[in-house]
């Protein structure tokens, strides 16, 4: 991944390429970063339940985590029912799932493993990872832990 793509906080996946390779982790901070270079980040990282601990991490070896319904539903994420036609669903006519949080914050899950989002009259957001989730929720405004 680019360094730009990431923030304090955010959720990630270790490469295979990597000796931590599977393991999850949570950005802690940038260490070092030149242009047209990798960077290295400080990620807090666990493998299951485990602790492994603080390690530093080069961005080519960092991948995003795809989002899933269950990450959605696992972080108080609920699905809307829709009135179609004459039955109350959880999926549209296109497969679309609606979700919500807390009433404020919504999207539809599509088919393609992409949750949309209204990007306030300029169109649609598509969140395929749980770091891009955790950016759009801190641009509402929601605090919200991410939990995996």
């Amino acid at each position: 991944m680019k360094a730009k793509e990431l923030m304090i906080g955010d959720w990630v996946q270790i490469s295979e390429f990597c000796k931590y390779h599977g393991a999850i982790g949570r950005i802690k901070t940038l260490i070092e970063h030149k242009d047209n270079e990798n960077a290295y980040f400080k990620v807090f990282l666990q493998n299951n339940t485990i602790h492994i601990g603080i390690e530093d991490i080069c961005s080519d070896d960092i991948r995003p985590i795809p989002l899933t319904p269950e990450i959605l539903e696992k972080n108080g994420f609920e699905k809307a029912l829709q009135l179609s036609n004459t039955e109350p669903s959880d999926i549209d006519e296109e497969g679309n799932k609606h979700y919500s949080y807390n009433k404020t914050f919504w999207g539809w899950w599509q088919p393609d493993n992409i949750l949309s989002i209204p990007a306030n009259g300029l169109g649609w957001l598509n969140i395929k990872y749980v770091h891009q989730l955790q950016h759009a929720l801190r641009l509402c405004g929601i605090e919200k832990e991410i939990t995996l």
